[in-house]
């Protein structure tokens, strides 16, 4: 298998020698990310989804194949969650501090790198 980003389109080869290509405007983060920042990519477990560390976003090959879209998180989304569970009196993981915080700075981050182009 093989990734690469080419003319605002995401193309995937597959190990059956099929190749997809979608358009990047399915997948907003990566559409707001540099280039360096999207060539930082490695494969899940079993090759089944790819994973963009920098910006924690996972895609499934099945989801790529369907044409699935990525649906980001609203502005804000982490922070809100976070104030909700804390005046119901709930402390939530740190894992789960970590990823909402990782949400709304990627956000912040794609929106930047998309008003710089």
């Amino acid at each position: 298998m093989g990734l690469r980003v080419r003319n605002d389109r995401l193309e995937v080869d597959l190990a059956d020698g099929r190749r997809i290509s979608v358009p990047l405007s399915f997948y907003p983060t990566l559409r707001g990310a540099s280039p360096r920042q999207r060539n930082r990519w490695e494969y899940l477990p079993y090759a089944t989804a790819i994973e963009w560390p920098d910006f924690d976003l996972q895609l499934s090959v099945e989801s790529i194949v369907e044409g699935r879209r990525e649906h980001p998180v609203p502005p804000g989304f982490g922070e809100s969650t976070l104030a909700a569970m804390k005046a119901h009196g709930i402390t939530p993981p740190p894992a789960l501090v970590r990823s909402l915080r990782s949400a709304d700075r990627n956000r912040a981050r794609a929106q930047t790198n998309q008003r710089s182009r």
